[in-house]
């Protein structure tokens, strides 16, 4: 049976991109905060995802997944 403790996520958390980990931290901040959300917190979520798009760990992430191995992000 696979684990299913909080070490087990967190280190799966901790092998992602830094980049993405931090605006994916602020992004659920956003979104918690938001009962209805606004179009500016909108339009700020849409920008922070943006700029994962446009960064190296991104494409990086990519081709590891299809090359079928682990990813090697350098936080760019």
């Amino acid at each position: 049976m696979p684990c299913t403790c909080v070490a087990h996520y967190a280190e799966q958390i901790a092998n992602n991109s830094p980049l993405v980990n931090s605006l994916l931290q602020e992004e659920l901040r956003l979104l918690s905060a938001s009962h209805n959300l606004g179009p500016e917190t909108f339009e700020r979520v849409q920008a922070m995802r943006r700029l994962v798009y446009d960064r190296e760990d991104y494409q990086e992430g990519i081709k590891a997944f299809f090359e079928q191995r682990s990813a090697r992000f350098q936080g760019k």
